[in-house]
This record gives structure tokens, sequence and C-alpha cells, in this order.
């Protein structure tokens, strides 16, 4: 009786280690992925603001290009300095920049601290952590213009009306971006919203 109680407990033993070493092995194989998942969706960012920049250079003054944004997708195109707020341009430089970056929503922080009476952050403060995280996140690119606007197309063009325009998926739809130079500004339009 001895000898298969000893039994057992070593295959319980065994088991219990084997299941420990297969959630571990997930964990590992999880981690993996998103960190190539991650690589490779800021590579393809990268690549879309090198066509992107290819566009601005060769715009004639008043002249307008489309160009189709296929991927990634749940990434957002933002133009910095962001909306009217005091948001500094491209970390990397002093010019204007257009990012690529996960589509995020300006900070929840500034309604909770209100509920919990903490001190409530300024517009500049929270638009200048969003450019911030945004920025440093994601592929972003300088751009030789005065200004970068990135609008929805039921938006009035102008300097006061500055959003981002979402990456869908391509199962779902293409983005189609028109992109044109106007007064040393760039504009930034998102077609799909325009058609619907």
């Amino acid at each position: 009786m001895n000898k298969k109680g000893d039994w057992l407990v070593e295959e319980v033993a065994k088991v219990i280690l084997a299941i420990v070493l297969l959630v571990l092995l997930a964990y590992l194989a999880l981690t993996l992925y998103q960190s190539i998942t991650q690589k490779s969706q800021l590579e393809q960012a990268r690549v879309h603001l090198d066509n992107i920049e290819n566009i601005v250079s060769s715009l004639e003054e008043g002249e307008k290009k489309d160009y189709i944004l296929l991927s990634p997708s749940g990434w957002a195109l933002y133009g910095f300095p962001y909306g009217e707020h005091n948001v500094r341009s491209c970390q990397v430089s002093n010019k204007p920049c257009i990012c690529l970056c996960p589509e995020t929503k300006l900070p929840t922080w500034k309604y909770r601290s209100e509920l919990f009476g903490q001190r409530i952050p300024s517009q500049d403060e929270i638009y200048k952590e969003f450019s911030e995280s945004c920025q440093s996140n994601s592929a972003c690119k300088p751009i030789d213009v005065g200004d970068i606007n990135v609008n929805l197309a039921s938006q009035e063009i102008s300097n006061r009306a500055k959003t981002s325009i979402s990456v869908n998926n391509l199962i779902e739809s293409k983005s189609i971006i028109s992109i044109s130079k106007i007064d040393n500004k760039l504009f930034v339009i998102d077609k799909n919203e325009q058609e619907s």
C-alpha cells in the first residue's frame, strides 16, 4: 500500500509541474506574439508615414492627392500641434508632425480628479500628456509645413477643427485620406467620412 501511495504522490506532483510549465510556456508564447505584432504594426505605421511624407513633398500649392491607409488596424492618424491647445509640435524637432499611434481617447483622469476633489488639470496639460504619450508609443514624422490639420470631412477646414482619423480593419473598410497643401498648411481629410 505504501508503494502505491508514493507512486500517486509522485504522479500528482509530475502533473502539477507539467501544468505549471504549460501555463508558463503559454504566457511566454503570448508575450512573444504580442511583441512581434506590436513591432509589425509600428513598421506598418512608419511605412505609411514615409509614403505620406513623399506625397507631401511632391504636392504643389493647392494640389490634392488621395492615399489609402490599410493598416495598422486600431491606430489613428494625428497631426501635432493637436487642436487649438498649446501642445508642442514633434518631440524630435520643432516642426509640426504627423503621427500614427494606437487609437486612444483623451485621458479620463481629468474627470476622475473632479470626482475625488484632486486638482483638475488644464486642457493644455491634458493635450500635452496626450501628445507625449502618442508620440512616444508610435511612429511620427516631422513635416516641413506651417501647420498640420487632420480633419473629418464634415468639419470645417480650419486651424480650430483638428481631430484624428481612425484606421479601420481592412476587412471592414479601408481608410482613404485626401492630402492637400494650401498656404503652407497640410490638410488631411478622411474621405470615408465624407462619403457616409
